[in-house]
């Protein structure tokens, strides 16, 4: 990707839109004092709505947890990879496009998200302050198909004989894919879609297998799948990560929500370890 500069946006104005709080422009990050507490956070991180502030003259305010899914996924897989081409190629498109949409995302934030150098690219902390990983969980995964489906496939399937369901674009380098492309030459699953609720309800109506991790949590419904007999080699234990923009953690019912998904995946995995 060639050097270019990008001109320094102006810092947003802020202005609270009820009693309690004022906000106040510094160089980098913005003043809240709120019942006599002080907090930093980065001029251009969204305001918390729970707190009722909002930007009032800058375009440049683009909030993290609003950017389309598609430019969070370019941003994680160049954060993953180090380099725009294998960025492009774990994406599935050009090098080209993934060049360009990086810069527009760093056009749009008015931030640069990573270093240039002759080892790649690493992300500056302003890319830091926008995402975080909140946990990551190492998971066993097993083919899951409803139990009539089971019963007609043979007692030792192969993988290529076994109908998979399977992500469809926008999602489709997120696994199973990936991971089935490898192991099945020619892999062709016999239905997608984008949603995973959809192919869940899919697996349960008997459509076809589905990788899935071998848990149950206290929010899961009612269901009639069963493991299949066969081996995903060194698919078998994926990496799951919860995701979520730092400033979001922040906000209170945010903040609540993802500790009770952590806790509950914790759980939900030493029950079955």
């Amino acid at each position: 990707m060639g050097t270019s500069s990008l001109a320094r946006p102006s810092l947003p104005r802020w202005e609270h839109a009820g009693p309690g709080t004022e906000c106040v422009p510094g160089d980098s990050t913005f003043k809240q004092r709120q019942r006599g507490e002080t907090r930093w956070r980065l001029a251009r991180t969204p305001c918390p709505s729970s707190l009722g502030l909002k930007c009032v003259a800058s375009p440049w305010c683009y909030p993290f947890m609003d950017i389309p899914w598609e430019d969070v996924r370019l941003f994680l897989a160049v954060a993953e990879t180090g380099s725009l081409s294998s960025a492009a190629r774990k994406l599935r498109i050009g090098q080209p496009t993934v060049s360009r949409r990086l810069a527009a995302l760093e056009y749009t934030l008015g931030m640069a998200l990573f270093r240039r150098g002759v080892d790649g690219l690493r992300h500056k902390k302003p890319a830091q302050e926008g995402l975080t990983v909140v946990k990551s969980f190492s998971i066993e995964s097993a083919a899951f198909a409803s139990k009539t489906l089971a019963a007609r496939l043979p007692r030792k399937p192969r993988l290529a004989g076994i109908p998979w369901l399977a992500f469809a674009p926008p999602m489709d380098t997120l696994p199973p894919n990936p991971q089935l492309e490898q192991l099945i030459p020619g892999f062709t699953p016999v239905f997608t879609s984008d949603n995973y609720l959809v192919l869940a309800a899919a697996a349960e109506a008997g459509m076809g297998a589905l990788p899935m991790p071998v848990m149950r949590h206290a929010f899961a419904g009612p269901s009639q799948l069963v493991p299949l007999p066969v081996e995903l080699g060194p698919y078998k234990r994926l990496t799951y990560h919860l995701v979520c923009a730092k400033s979001a953690l922040d906000i209170p019912r945010v903040r609540l929500l993802a500790d009770l998904f952590v806790s509950e995946m914790e759980a939900a995995i030493a029950a079955v370890a």
